[in-house]
């Protein structure tokens, strides 16, 4: 069991937009093959894949900021929901309250942590910060940089 969050699906999804071509192009580009490997893995090889309602959201946000308002969101979502399940926020708020006092992280994290810790789950990101506050609560990490 996976949960992806909204950085890993990002991407996944979409090739760096950077016009110079440097080192950070580079470490982009990097990052966006190993995250569009990775997904395909675990789309191909059945993994079960997690994100909280929250995530929805957050891609969704990430996709009009960095392709434009023209975008069409609900394609991609369509597409999420078929392959992914979306957890309720409901479905978590015990254990979001819980794990927002022992670790202090930042909201949107917690959502994804609270995933991985109620599904037994490892959790996908290439946010640094919340890998280092999965580890905290005995969450299980891939960090992709």
């Amino acid at each position: 069991m996976i949960v992806a969050d909204a950085s890993f699906i990002i991407d996944a999804l979409i090739v760096p937009r950077r016009r110079k071509k440097d080192d950070l192009y580079f470490k982009q580009l990097k990052r966006h093959q190993r995250s569009k490997e990775l997904l395909s893995f675990f789309l191909e090889e059945g993994f079960q894949i997690y994100v909280p309602f929250l995530g929805l959201v957050e891609i969704s946000s990430l996709l009009v900021r960095k392709l434009g308002k023209e975008t069409d969101v609900d394609t991609v979502l369509s597409f999420l929901e078929k392959y992914i399940s979306v957890v309720p926020e409901e479905e978590l708020r015990e254990i979001l309250l819980k794990l927002v006092k022992e670790t202090g992280s930042r909201a949107a994290d917690i959502y994804y942590l609270s995933v991985a810790k109620s599904k037994g789950a490892v959790l996908v990101t290439s946010d640094r910060k919340m890998a280092e506050a999965s580890k905290e609560v005995g969450v299980k990490v891939i960090l992709l940089e």
